[in-house]
């Protein structure tokens, strides 16, 4: 009897078809699918234990906090500055009493609000409006009402839209008086520049004093 001469190729009689493709690439073929097929198993378990809604997603405050996060993304703020508070003031008046109140100076970048009405009875709605802000930036809005301490009663934030504006509306407090009362419109700026770094002079106790510097001196 003649001795069998091995295959030079290598591949066993039982690792080829009868078209005589290899079997090998169904099993891979068949592994990858079982693969994908247990991923999907395990996101919908997890899923499903996770409590996981899609109406959150939904809702128009999650959907403003990714606008913000995205828009952060698309324009990362890469260098550090010292940053200072830009205070925008109008008056109002609550409840009114015939007497119509100063508009706003408009603050040196040209910033400037107005808030409609300019008087209203406690729990009426008023809007803040803003214009000439940074865009992107985040506005906070306050009622400062006429007291002999100091109160601020915060009615909420607004991002300041790509044109420099913002609306933001709240109910008037239940702060009467004749004497004029104050909405303060407050953002943060950037102070100098990458290559002039500006050191911000505070006072945060408002006893005349400069505070630390909030950067370090530099030579």
């Amino acid at each position: 009897m003649a001795e069998e001469i091995p295959d030079p190729s290598g591949t066993r009689p039982d690792d080829t078809a009868t078209n005589g493709k290899p079997r090998r690439g169904w099993r891979r073929t068949l592994l990858i699918i079982i693969l994908i097929l247990s991923s999907f198993v395990v996101y919908a378990f997890a899923f499903a234990k996770t409590d996981v809604s899609l109406e959150e997603i939904q809702s128009e405050t999650r959907q403003e906090q990714l606008f913000r996060i995205l828009r952060a993304l698309a324009r990362p703020d890469l260098i550090r500055y010292d940053k200072e508070d830009l205070v925008v003031t109008t008056d109002v008046f609550i409840p009114c009493n015939g007497t119509t109140p100063e508009a706003a100076t408009p603050d040196q970048s040209g910033a400037t609000i107005s808030v409609t009405p300019s008087c209203a009875s406690p729990g009426e709605i008023m809007t803040v409006n803003g214009t000439g802000f940074e865009a992107g930036k985040r506005v906070k809005i306050d009622f400062v009402p006429k007291s002999d301490f100091d109160i601020v009663l915060p009615q909420g934030s607004v991002d300041v839209a790509d044109d420099g504006t913002f609306s933001l509306s709240f109910e008037a407090p239940l702060r009467e008086t004749e004497d004029p009362q104050q909405i303060t419109a407050t953002t943060q700026t950037n102070v100098g520049s990458w290559t002039n770094r500006v050191v911000v002079w505070t006072d945060t106790n408002g006893n005349g004093v400069q505070d630390p510097a909030a950067l370090p001196d530099s030579e």
